[in-house]
């Protein structure tokens, strides 16, 4: 680690009460989805609209963010984003219309789209290889429970006071975060890695070198699955209306019944994930590919006896495992990032995967609600059609790059640690 144990905790703290608010602010609008629609008078395919422009200004926003993330301070990037999506959050509340509602979600997409990148290259120059699926766990984790608290918080705040003032209590948390996200210290690139140099500047990122980062096989393969977990993930922002209309349970309820498992699958599937990585680490450089492949492998047998029951219990049960063997996955991919990219590129290979992933993802909740919309609104036939093939088809990316990961691995030490002298700036 590049600096003392309790400093390296703080700035994962930060990071991770970043994360939470991140998903926290993603996933008030779908549990309140039900009374937008009512007040709006909207279809489901303007409703996977509303959630999928956040994806897609995230996805658009993602790479040139990566770049200035690579080449600049990270601290004031991951601050800045901070604020403009707490904004863009109390925004959300104040709209008349759907196109008013759609532009501060597309905003809220540019702001959160700044975190993730710098985020992750910083934990890469603060915690060393042994140690970074635990940490990149306890970030992925609190991100998981904004993304669980968010129904609940919504739904509740959402009955009891009207959908506008979920909003308005999403967003204020949101300058102390950004506060603290500009004052954290900036370490130098490289410094948690055993070999090479510790660099302050870095013009590695361009053009070219994202191109660079296609040609490194696990990555490529990592990154089709990470895809298909964000395709999950931005589809689960409508079961809430799925379970409204499935079980004709209020907001409050629906909103409970979707994220009390989702907080227990991510409370238990992330650390555990993140514990498993590190320790079958110690054996295999492939281990995060086995995790994500068994995870998502899991993940889409969970969601066809969800998505197929008539039971409320059985229901709540198959979404805990659902939860938990994707989360694992998602740690997976983070960590797969972390090991066969260089420090100094690390937050363009994770601004790629936001790209890619949410451009992805974005097509999922629009997709979902066309079928819906097709079939007669039948949103729980739309979601059992589409999200168990694309779990597959990640697990299968997992498995090709089981093949590549060892000598990727090696490759990127190995070429960073004959990297002896600091990149010239132009």
């Amino acid at each position: 680690m590049t600096r003392g144990r309790p400093y390296v905790l703080y700035v994962v703290g930060v990071l991770a009460g970043i994360s939470f608010l991140n998903a926290l602010d993603q996933t008030v609008l779908p549990a309140v989805a039900a009374n937008v629609q009512a007040e709006f008078s909207l279809t489901d395919a303007q409703i996977g609209t509303l959630v999928s422009a956040f994806g897609i200004a995230t996805a658009l926003a993602a790479m040139p963010l990566g770049y200035w993330a690579d080449r600049g301070t990270r601290r004031t990037i991951i601050g800045l984003g901070v604020a403009v999506w707490s904004v863009a959050t109390l925004a959300t509340g104040l709209t008349h219309t759907f196109p008013q509602m759609l532009a501060a979600r597309t905003v809220l997409g540019i702001g959160e789209a700044s975190s993730q990148p710098a985020g992750a290259s910083l934990i890469g120059d603060y915690v060393s290889k042994p140690s970074r699926g635990r940490a990149l766990a306890a970030i992925i984790s609190a991100g998981g429970l904004g993304f669980g608290g968010g129904f609940i918080v919504g739904g509740v705040v959402g009955l009891h006071f009207g959908w506008r003032w979920v909003f308005y209590v999403a967003a204020a948390p949101g300058l102390l975060l950004a506060l603290l996200a500009f004052n954290l210290r900036e370490p130098l690139r490289g410094a948690a890695e055993i070999r090479g140099p510790k660099v302050a500047p870095a013009r590695d990122a361009s053009l070219r070198a994202f191109t660079r980062l296609l040609r490194i096989r696990t990555y490529t393969a990592v990154l089709v699955a990470a895809g298909c977990t964000f395709f999950g993930i931005a589809v689960f922002n409508l079961v809430p209306l799925y379970v409204h209309r499935r079980f004709g349970l209020n907001i409050a309820q629906a909103g409970t019944l979707v994220g009390i498992p989702t907080l227990i699958g991510i409370v238990v599937g992330t650390p555990l994930g993140g514990w498993l990585v590190d320790w079958r680490g110690r054996r295999s450089p492939q281990a995060a590919a086995e995790v994500g492949l068994v995870g998502l492998l899991l993940t889409s047998v969970a969601t066809v006896i969800q998505l197929t029951s008539t039971s409320v219990p059985v229901f709540a049960a198959a979404g805990v495992a659902g939860v938990l063997f994707s989360s694992t996955a998602i740690l997976a991919s983070a960590v797969v990032f972390q090991n066969v990219i260089q420090p100094s590129l690390r937050a363009s290979a994770v601004s790629m995967n936001l790209t890619c992933g949410r451009l992805f993802g974005a097509l999922g909740p629009l997709a979902v609600g066309l079928v819906s919309d097709l079939t007669g609104r039948n949103l729980g036939l739309s979601l059992l059609l589409i999200l168990p093939v694309v779990y597959l088809v990640g697990a299968g990316c997992y498995a090709l790059a089981l093949a590549s990961m060892k000598g990727d691995v090696a490759s990127m030490e190995e070429t960073w640690a004959q990297r002896d002298v600091p990149p010239v700036v132009p």
